[in-house]
């Protein structure tokens, strides 16, 4: 598997207008309902922190970040570091970066998850593969849409 095949990329059209789209990724509460967490902790500044619990089956895992890029109603990135339940995290960070582009009717949101190439090999496809369910096989970007159009 070649590293650009361990990228995960999504579009996703929005018929609605970016401040909306951009409300519902940076507002905590909003969050929780589309990414399914019930609990984390985001700080909403650049370099903020952040904490999201998954569950993947029967597996708990602790997602740590913080924020790298943050441009208002444009682009924001973080980096994505997993922790397990036994304490042990990856030695290397992958990034996830959300892009808002404002189209004639709404806004294209892009999302990447890239970096799984600086993993372990042998943890490589593994955790790209979960990555790839929880991003765009579960839906958590159409999540967000209905979220936002349930709202209008």
């Amino acid at each position: 598997m070649n590293s650009h095949e361990l990228k995960i990329t999504q579009e996703l059209f929005i018929p609605t207008a970016i401040e909306d789209v951009w409300t519902f990724l940076m507002n905590e509460e909003k969050m929780k309902d589309w990414l399914n967490a019930d609990a984390f902790v985001i700080d909403m500044s650049d370099g903020g922190k952040i904490e999201i619990p998954l569950s993947f089956g029967d597996e708990e895992v602790l997602i740590l970040g913080e924020f790298s890029i943050l441009l208002f109603e444009e682009k924001y990135a973080f980096v994505w570091r997993e922790r397990d339940i036994f304490g042990d995290e990856w030695f290397n960070c992958t990034i996830v970066n959300f892009d808002l582009e404002k189209k004639e009717n709404g806004t294209l949101l892009k999302l990447s998850h890239d970096g799984f190439k600086y993993l372990p090999s042998h943890l490589q496809k593994q955790i790209h593969q979960r990555y790839t369910d929880f991003w765009i096989k579960s839906g958590v970007l159409e999540n967000l849409r209905s979220a936002i159009l349930a709202e209008q």
